[in-house]
C-alpha cells in the first residue's frame, strides 16, 4: 500500500493511490538493477543484484505479517509507508555511480565516487581508465532505437525480455496475490494469513540463500534448476486440484507444492532476471533496453494477474496450474540451450559473447578489469 491510500474515501482515490505506487515501484525497478550494474565489480555483481529481489520479498513478508494483525486497512497503509520513508531518507547518502558522473563530464567527482565505493586504500586507476575509455567511446556514438536491431545488441535484449516474460509467466504474482483464494479452494485447515506468512517466510529465506549462490553456482545453472523445480511443483499443484474435484486429495500437497515453488523461484527466477538486466546490456543501450525490460516484466505481471481468475474459471484450477507448469517446461529448455553464463565476466566479455565489434571489447580494457578483480 502507499501513503495516498490513507486518505482514500472512495474507489477513485484508492485507484489513484495504486497508480501512483505502481509508477514509482516501476521507476525503482528500473533504476536499482541499472545502478548496481554500474557500481559493482564482476565478482560480487550477482550478490548485490540479487539484493534487490531480497528486499522485494522482505517487503511482501512485511505486508503479510502486519496484514494478519492490523484489521484497519488505512492503518496498514501507514505501516507499509514506513519503509518507503526510511528508503527516501537513506537515498540522500547514496553516491552517484561513477559511470553517470563521467557521462556528465564530472571526472573528479567520478573518481571520488569510485574511490568511496571501492575503499580508500584500493587502487582505482586501472578500473577508472577503463570506465573513462568506455565513456569516451560511448560519447562518440549517437545511439538510436534502430541500433537495437544490430545482432550484438538485439540478442541480449531479446534474451533479457524473454527471461522477464518467463519470470512472470510462471504465475508467481498471480499466486502471491491470490494465496488466500488458493488455500480456500484447496480446503486447507490452515488459516489464510498463516499460510501466506509461511509462504512469504520461505520466499525470504530462499532468496537470502540465493544471494551468495548466484556468484558461486552461476546464473545459468540456477535458472535451469529453478525452472525445472517450478514446473514439477506447479504440475503437482494441478494434480491436487484435479484429484480434489474427482475424489480425495492429500491436504498437505497444496502448501508443500507452493513452498517448493516459492523456494525454487526465489533461488533462481526471482533475483536473476534483475541481475541479468544489469549485466547483458552495454552502456550505450543500457537506459532504453533496461526501460524496455522493466516494462515487459511489470506489463506481463499486470496481464497475468488480471487474467488469472478468468483463466481458472475457463480451465479450472488444475488447468491454470498446468498451463503455468507448461510455461516453466518451455522456460527450462530456453535456459538450457539459449541463456549464457555471465558469472564473473566483464561487460566487455559479455558483449564479445554476443558478437560486439572489436572496438567495444578491447583486450587491453578487459585485462585491466581482470587486474582490478585480482587486487580486490
Amino acid at each position: 500500500m502507499s501513503l495516498p491510500d490513507v486518505f482514500g474515501r472512495n474507489f477513485a482515490a484508492l485507484l489513484s493511490g495504486r497508480i501512483i505506487a505502481g509508477l514509482f515501484v516501476g521507476m525503482t525497478s528500473l533504476v536499482i538493477p541499472t545502478y548496481i550494474g554500474e557500481i559493482a565489480s564482476p565478482d560480487i555483481r550477482g550478490a548485490l543484484g540479487s539484493g534487490f529481489q531480497l528486499m522485494v520479498v522482505t517487503g511482501i513478508l512485511y505486508a503479510y505479517l502486519f496484514g494478519a494483525v492490523v484489521t484497519e486497512w488505512r492503518i496498514l497503509a501507514v505501516v507499509c509507508a514506513v519503509p518507503t520513508v526510511i528508503y527516501t531518507v537513506l537515498l540522500f547518502f547514496v553516491k552517484e555511480s561513477p559511470t553517470f558522473l563521467l557521462a556528465k563530464g564530472k571526472e573528479d567527482q567520478a573518481r571520488g565516487a569510485l574511490q568511496t565505493l571501492r575503499g580508500k586504500h584500493y587502487n582505482i586507476e586501472p578500473e577508472f581508465r577503463r570506465l573513462r575509455e568506455s565513456q569516451e567511446e560511448l560519447s562518440s556514438k549517437t545511439v538510436t532505437w534502430r541500433d537495437l536491431l544490430q545482432p550484438h545488441i538485439l540478442k541480449p535484449v531479446l534474451m533479457c525480455l524473454a527471461v522477464m516474460f518467463f519470470q512472470q509467466a510462471s504465475g508467481i504474482n498471480a499466486m502471491l496475490f491470490n494465496l488466500s483464494t488458493i488455500f480456500e479452494a484447496s480446503g486447507s485447515s490452515l488459516e489464510d494469513n498463516t499460510s501466506a506468512i509461511v509462504v512469504g517466510l520461505m520466499q525470504v529465506l530462499a532468496t537470502l540463500i540465493a544471494v551468495p549462490l548466484i556468484d558461486r553456482a552461476g546464473r545459468k545453472m540456477l535458472l535451469i534448476g529453478s525452472a525445472a523445480i517450478m514446473a514439477v511443483s506447479l504440475i503437482a499443484l494441478g494434480v491436487f486440484f484435479y484429484l480434489k474435484e474427482h475424489g480425495d486429495a492429500p491436504e498437505w500437497l497444496p502448501l508443500t507444492s507452493l513452498i517448493v515453488f516459492i523456494v525454487a523461484f526465489s533461488l533462481g527466477y526471482g533475483p536473476i532476471p534483475w541481475v541479468l538486466m544489469g549485466e547483458l546490456f552495454s552502456l550505450e543501450i543500457r537506459a532504453p533496453a533496461s526501460g524496455l525490460a522493466t516494462l515487459t516484466n511489470w506489463g506481463f505481471a499486470f496481464i497475468i494477474t488480471l487474467t488469472y481468475d478468468p483463466m481458472r474459471i475457463a480451465v479450472k484450477d488444475y488447468g491454470a496450474f498446468w498451463i503455468f507448469g507448461g510455461v516453466c517446461v518451455i522456460n527450462f529448455v530456453f535456459c538450457l540451450f539459449v541463456v549464457p553464463e555471465t558469472k564473473g565476466k566483464t561487460v566487455q566479455e559479455i558483449a564479445a559473447h554476443f558478437g560486439a565489434p572489436a572496438a567495444s571489447t578491447d583486450k587491453k580494457s578487459i585485462e585491466q578489469e581482470r587486474n582490478t578483480e585480482q587486487v580486490m
